[in-house]
């Protein structure tokens, strides 16, 4: 407020004439310390209200890339789509070999990327993207589960059910198996949202041959999307959607009964089994 020299009368900061008696005000005149801020707290809480919804922008940004790299797809996917009718019977039958349905004629079985992705996915009721593919599939997928229990559920039928159970929410629809190399292999899963939204799954596993005969898996990275899985309790939720998956194919206990020794090599495994 500003005080008129010749009556005294407040006035406000800024006014030229006193607004009591008239006179002019000269503000040459006024000292740093005679000019008061009427509000003081105004500025205070317009600069907290801007700085709160600054604050919500940067979380609501933040919110929408953890989500969208939880939906980003997984990178340098191997679909198997390449592996098809007289291929994929010739893998059919080597799985065959490594369940004991097949008499062993060799101690041990190369199976590329391609061709491990292509099985994975024929035995488990999973789309591999070609139509060519999907009907050599549909005709030849019975094949290596004729050698199994009759009364054996396939994957499908329980990664159906699970998913009905679930509302529909989150289905199985690719397997992608890389082999990395140096006992290294890399698991792709992507499932569908309600049919239509994709997410992504994966897991870099290494496995290891104990000296008993058996094969130990060990998971050395895990990922939803883009986002690591860095607690256990994430990882453990990464791990089991792939584990389920997998544990509903009942000819792969058969098959891990059956291995003495794996060895992971770049874009191809070799499976020792017992004769």
């Amino acid at each position: 407020m500003i005080n008129c020299p010749e009556c005294g009368a407040d006035n406000l900061i800024g006014a030229i004439f006193c607004r009591s008696c008239g006179a002019r005000l000269n503000l040459d005149d006024l000292k740093p310390d005679e000019i008061i801020d009427e509000k003081p707290d105004g500025m205070a809480k317009r600069v907290f209200r801007i700085a709160g919804r600054l604050v919500v922008l940067v979380i609501f940004l933040l919110l929408l890339l953890v989500v969208g790299a939880l939906f980003a797809p997984a990178p340098g996917n191997v679909t198997g789509a390449e592996v098809t009718g007289a291929d994929l019977k010739k893998v059919q039958g080597r799985y065959l070999v490594l369940m004991g349905a097949r008499r062993a004629r060799a101690s041990a079985y190369t199976f590329t990327s391609a061709e491990v992705t292509a099985l994975a996915n024929t035995l488990l009721d999973l789309q591999i993207p070609t139509s060519d593919t999907e009907d050599a599939a549909g005709e030849e997928g019975g094949d290596a589960k004729e050698s199994g229990d009759d009364d054996e559920g396939t994957a499908a039928e329980e990664a159906a059910a699970a998913a009905d159970e679930a509302g529909g929410l989150l289905a199985p629809a690719h397997l992608s198996v890389d082999l990395l190399g140096k006992g290294l292999a890399k698991v792709v899963l992507r499932s569908t949202m309600f049919g239509k939204v994709s997410t992504y799954t994966t897991l870099v596993v290494e496995a290891v041959s104990e000296d008993d005969g058996t094969v130990a898996w060990t998971v050395q990275e895990a990922r939803m999307g883009a986002v690591p899985m860095a607690g256990a309790q994430l990882r453990d939720l990464a791990v089991s959607r792939i584990v389920d998956l997998l544990a509903g194919e009942e000819s792969l206990e058969k098959v891990k009964k059956r291995i003495v020794k794996l060895e992971i090599l770049e874009d191809k495994v070799k499976i020792h089994v017992k004769r």
